[in-house]
């Protein structure tokens, strides 16, 4: 019996340590595991705080966008009796000089012209407030036709910049020629200023892409110029004056009219419509038919028809300046 009751004390004894250890590793086991809790929570809450940084930061920079955009909108309320005539100069002057291509720059010459004028902005307006808005399309390319030929002078080499300067200043003569007459349905109603506002702006408009191209050839770039309108004005220069002359203009009901300046007959009017691809002139008063063909080269008219001998059939006129 007494070994039986020291052996019963030993036996209880090992099952209290038994426990002991039991509930001492189960305290362990829920300490550590408060402990990775506590861990991961800390960065889940880091990984949420970023998150909650980054939209912040996202809002902060959309409202800084929207804040500007208004402010800019607000800037570039338009008013047709201003004289932006300083401002444009300003403006052309900071798009070339972050321009790192010709290319680039007449993208943003063509952005710049959009803000002074288009004509979907045009329809907001009275015909004087047009006449006032129209000039600004001449101004822009007036402007950066300047600052083209500058930065010509300085780099090209002796001969180009020699062929350039003849060339200009000859476009510098001529570039009114015919305007009357491309005007003529309109020259005494309130619309006329525009028209010759217009006219002068995409005139100078084509002449820059034309120095471009050459500017860029020059540099090594690649320069794409924009296609040609059927419409336009087109002369042979000869002693600087236009020795033959083609202008090509919509007409007052639709359609294409042309007037025409050549060696035998002098001035010559029909009208131009598209046959199978090909623009054909025809004058019913000398039964003269032929086509005429546009381009970047200048303008061409190649006779196919005649009667009583007043043109040479086969024979070509061409008109290789761009007005």
């Amino acid at each position: 019996m007494p070994a039986r009751a020291l052996s019963t004390k030993k036996d209880y004894g090992e099952e209290f340590m038994t426990k002991r250890l039991g509930w001492l590793t189960l305290a362990l086991l829920l300490l550590l595991t408060g402990c990775g809790t506590a861990k991961n929570s800390d960065k889940t809450d880091k990984k949420e705080t970023a998150v909650a940084s980054a939209d912040a930061a996202k809002q902060e920079e959309k409202d800084k966008d929207n804040q500007t955009l208004a402010e800019s909108e607000e800037q570039e309320a338009f008013d047709p009796w201003k004289d932006y005539t300083v401002e444009i100069k300003d403006a052309v002057s900071k798009a070339v000089a972050s321009s790192e291509s010709l290319s680039e720059e007449m993208e943003k010459i063509e952005k710049l012209q959009e803000r002074y004028y288009d004509d979907p902005m045009m329809q907001e307006y009275s015909q004087a407030e047009r006449n006032q808005i129209a000039q600004w399309l001449y101004v822009v390319w007036d402007t950066e036709i300047n600052n083209l030929w500058s930065r010509m002078s300085d780099e090209l080499d002796a001969d180009t910049k020699e062929k350039v300067l003849t060339s200009q200043r000859i476009w510098i003569i001529l570039k009114e020629a015919g305007l009357s007459e491309a005007l003529s349905d309109y020259v005494d109603g309130s619309i006329y200023p525009m028209l010759q506002s217009q006219e002068l702006g995409k005139t100078t408009r084509t002449r820059v892409y034309y120095m471009a191209d050459i500017f860029a050839k020059f540099k090594g770039e690649e320069f794409e110029k924009p296609e040609l309108p059927i419409v336009g004005r087109f002369v042979e220069p000869k002693d600087g004056k236009a020795e033959r002359l083609l202008i090509i203009r919509e007409g007052m009901e639709g359609g294409y009219l042309v007037m025409m300046s050549i060696d035998e007959v002098g001035s010559l009017t029909g009208t131009l419509v598209k046959e199978n691809g090909k623009w054909i002139f025809e004058n019913s008063a000398f039964g003269i038919r032929g086509e005429i063909t546009v381009g970047w080269k200048g303008a061409a008219f190649k006779v196919k028809k005649t009667q009583g001998g007043v043109l040479k059939e086969g024979k070509t006129y061409r008109f290789s300046m761009i007005l």
